[in-house]
């Protein structure tokens, strides 16, 4: 199966099940928040919606898009064909990253028109998506169901959001740094300026690592609970 094939399918998949029209309406509602909160804070709460799209967002709906695939049993033979379980994950990334970065980048236009940076924006988007997503994977792989799934979830989304606290002046410290969250919020943030080159490519290092360590825990998650041990989930 080429990685085209699995990608088309994984769209498919996804705006069947009403992925797309979420996402649609989600971003509906941040747009007109953003219209009518006061001129100050546009930017700061922009920054926090855009940072819960890919991250947030994109983690429940991965690790729900998964334990579907579990539960029609499209995922029961689908390592036996000639696709390849990075070519799986990629697939996965790629197409929640070009939604989340989508309605990011519509979230931002219609709020700010073009006066921001849509290349930090892109990178941070992108990188968090991915993180998000192939930590979703891990963590439905090894769920046998969905409460399961939404048991273990605090295990990403608290260390993930913690450097919320720092970017909104509650506690800061230099340890957030070597949170993912952290780096997301600082590109994210760099769309409008302000945010030194030392600091974004530091950003940038961290985010790369980060998705790398997902991609391999990912990887080990789905070779030990479903391409060792096959099947579904409990209903």
């Amino acid at each position: 199966m080429k990685s085209s094939a699995i990608l088309f399918f994984d769209i498919r998949f996804q705006f069947r099940h009403g992925f797309y029209y979420a996402y649609l309406f989600v971003s509906a509602v941040y747009i007109l928040f953003l219209w009518f909160i006061p001129q100050e804070l546009k930017q700061p709460v922009a920054v926090l919606m855009v940072f819960s799209d890919p991250g947030v967002m994109g983690f429940f709906f991965v690790g729900g898009i998964l334990l579907l695939e579990r539960g029609q049993g499209i995922l029961n033979n689908l390592f036996i064909t000639p696709l390849k379980p990075r070519e799986f994950f990629l697939s996965k990334c790629l197409s929640l990253a070009v939604l989340a970065l989508s309605t990011s980048l519509a979230i931002l236009l219609f709020t700010f028109g073009f006066a921001f940076n849509p290349l930090p924006l892109a990178l941070g988007v992108v990188l968090t998506s991915f993180i998000a997503t192939l930590t979703g994977l891990g963590l439905a792989a090894k769920a046998s169901s969905l409460n399961g799934y939404l048991i273990t979830s605090p295990l990403f989304l608290v260390p993930f959001t913690l450097p919320l606290v720092d970017y909104v002046g509650v506690i800061s410290s230099p340890l957030f740094y070597l949170l993912p969250g952290k780096a997301s919020l600082i590109l994210i943030d760099a769309a409008f300026g302000g945010r030194s080159g030392g600091e974004l490519g530091l950003a940038l290092f961290s985010l790369t690592l980060w998705t790398g360590a997902a991609y391999a825990w990912a990887s080990r998650a789905f070779y030990r609970h479903l391409i060792l041990k096959p099947g579904g989930v409990e209903r």
